[in-house]
C-alpha cells in the first residue's frame, strides 16, 4: 500500500470510532519519506518507520504552530496521541526528533522531554501516567554537560557516563546549575523558549536574549553586583561580601539584604517591578522568593511586561524587523541600562560614545544568540 492509502485507512478507522475530523485542508503532502494530511481538527501522518499516526487538540496545536509539523523540529510522530479520558486536556505523544515526548497539561502547559531522558521517562517511568506525572518544563541544559527535565513529582537528570538519575522530591521548573551551562547553550535555550513558547519572532527572541545576557548572563538567580559563578554572593548593606538566601534577596527592608536591588534575568530593580515579579503566578503557582531559581517563570514575567508595551511587543513578534533594530528597541524601550537611561533623561546625547558602546555590546550578544539558536 502507498502512504496515501495508509492515511485513507487511518481516516476510515477513526471515523468508524466516532472521531470528528472535519474537512481536509488541501491534499496529501509529502515530506522526508513520509506523508501527511491536515484536517480541520486533526492531522494524519504516515511514515515507513514512524508508522501511521493521528494527533489532535492541544498536542496538534503545538506540533503544527510551535514546532512546524512534519517538516519542523520534531519530524513525524511515532505514537498516536494519548488523551486522558478523565481530563481531555491532558495529552501526550512521541516524535522522531531525539525520541521526543511532547506532553500537555491544562495547568503546566506543553513541554518537551528528549533523548535518554525521554526514553527513560516513557519506558521506565510510565510516561505521564507514571509516578512523575506530566512535565513542568522543556528539557534544559544543567551544568557543563548535564540535561534535566522537571515533572509534577520529581525530576530526571542525565549526564554522559552516569546515565539517567531519578530525584523524587518536588522540583521548581527549570531550576538547575545555570552558571555551569556554556554560554551558547544558555542563549539557545532562552531563544527557543521565547520563540516556540511565547511566539516572538526569531529576531525578537534573539534581541531579547542578547539584552538579557548583558543584565544577568541568563542566570535566573543572579543578583546585582555578583559574579556569574557565584550569582547569590555580593556586598551586603555594610559593604562586606556575603552569600544570600532567596528570602534575604526578596526583602529589601531586611538589614541582611544585598546592598543593591537588581535581581533575576532582567535585573529587576524598581520596587514595583520587583514586587510584581515575586507575586507572579506561573503554571498556577506563586513561587514567591523561589522564583529567582525558575528561569521559565522569569521569562513568562518578562514576556508579560513586554506585552504591556503594545508597540514594542508587536515589533518583537513581527518577522519583518531586523535583529539589530529589535535589539536596540529592547535596550531603549525595555531594559534602559544606565548609558541609555542617561540619554533618555537628557544627560548625554543619544549618540554619546557610552550609548553606542552599550548598544554595540548588546548587538553582539544578540548575534551570538542567533548563531547559537540555529533557527
Amino acid at each position: 500500500m502507498s502512504l496515501p492509502d495508509d492515511i485513507a485507512g487511518k481516516v476510515a478507522t477513526l471515523l468508524a470510532m466516532g472521531a470528528t475530523l472535519g474537512e481536509p485542508q488541501g491534499i496529501v503532502r509529502f515530506y522526508n519519506e513520509g506523508a501527511y494530511l491536515v484536517y480541520d481538527w486533526g492531522i494524519i501522518t504516515a511514515h515507513p518507520v514512524a508508522g501511521v499516526r493521528f494527533l489532535n487538540g492541544h498536542i496538534l496545536d503545538w506540533y503544527l504552530h510551535n514546532y512546524g509539523g512534519p517538516s519542523g523540529k520534531l519530524g513525524y510522530p511515532t505514537t498516536d496521541q494519548f488523551i486522558d479520558p478523565q481530563t481531555p486536556a491532558k495529552q501526550f505523544a512521541r516524535f522522531q526528533w531525539e525520541r521526543a515526548c511532547l506532553s500537555h497539561h491544562p495547568q503546566m502547559g506543553a513541554h518537551l522531554t528528549c533523548g535518554a531522558i525521554g526514553d527513560y521517562y516513557f519506558n521506565a517511568m510510565g510516561g505521564p501516567n507514571g509516578q512523575l506525572g506530566y512535565a513542568t518544563a522543556d528539557e534544559f541544559p544543567d551544568g557543563a554537560v548535564g540535561r534535566t527535565s522537571t515533572f509534577e513529582r520529581g525530576c530526571l537528570y542525565w549526564e554522559m557516563g552516569a546515565g539517567v538519575l531519578e530525584f523524587s522530591n518536588s522540583q521548581i521548573p527549570s531550576a538547575g546549575n545555570w552558571p555551569g551551562v556554556p554560554k551558547a547553550e544558555r542563549l539557545r535555550h532562552v531563544v527557543e523558549q521565547l520563540h516556540h513558547r511565547h511566539a516572538l519572532s526569531v529576531s525578537g527572541a534573539c534581541a531579547a536574549a542578547g539584552n538579557f545576557w548583558h543584565e544577568s548572563a541568563l542566570i535566573p538567580n543572579r543578583i546585582e553586583g555578583s559574579a556569574p559563578d557565584t550569582p547569590m554572593r555580593a556586598r551586603n548593606k555594610s559593604g562586606a561580601m556575603a552569600d544570600f538566601t532567596a528570602e534575604q534577596i526578596r526583602t529589601r527592608s531586611n538589614p541582611d539584604a544585598p546592598s543593591l536591588g537588581g535581581v533575576g534575568l532582567v535585573q529587576w530593580t524598581y520596587p514595583t517591578r520587583r514586587s510584581a515579579l515575586y507575586d507572579h503566578s506561573y503554571q498556577g503557582i506563586e513561587h514567591a522568593e523561589n522564583i529567582i531559581y525558575c528561569l521559565d517563570a522569569q521569562l513568562d514575567f518578562a514576556v508579560a511586561e513586554l506585552q504591556s508595551q503594545h508597540a514594542l511587543w508587536n515589533e518583537l513578534v513581527s518577522p519583518r524587523i531586523s535583529l539589530q533594530a529589535l535589539t536596540d528597541k529592547v535596550a531603549w524601550e525595555y531594559e534602559r541600562p544606565k548609558p541609555i537611561a542617561d540619554a533618555i533623561g537628557g544627560l548625554v546625547p543619544r549618540d554619546h560614545p557610552s550609548v553606542l558602546a552599550e548598544l554595540s555590546r548588546r548587538r553582539i550578544a544578540a548575534d551570538e544568540a542567533k548563531i547559537a539558536s540555529q533557527l
